[in-house]
């Protein structure tokens, strides 16, 4: 999963020193995730670029993927504006 995220980072590095916004990215050693390439990297792509989409300049998007028991466990966070709560 590193080298993936790796390559959403990279794909993405540009479009965040073009918006001010800073991205970082870490990896466990040991994270595996069985499944369709293309497809993660899609939803991977999509939820920074959404992040980028809410992030004001000056702000950060991080990534991580980590070991979490048995399973993987991919993060993405922002300083951006977040989602509203329904009232």
């Amino acid at each position: 999963m590193g080298i993936l995220l790796e390559e959403v980072y990279e794909d993405c590095f540009i479009l965040g020193e073009d918006r001010g916004v800073h991205l970082s990215f870490s990896s466990e050693k040991d994270v595996v995730v069985v499944g369709d390439r293309d497809k993660l990297k899609e939803v991977l792509l999509n939820l920074i670029s959404n992040a980028l989409k809410h992030t004001e300049r000056g702000g950060a998007i991080s990534l991580l993927a980590r070991r979490a028991a048995d399973f993987a466990e991919i993060i993405v966070e922002d300083t951006g504006c977040g989602i509203r709560p329904k009232i």
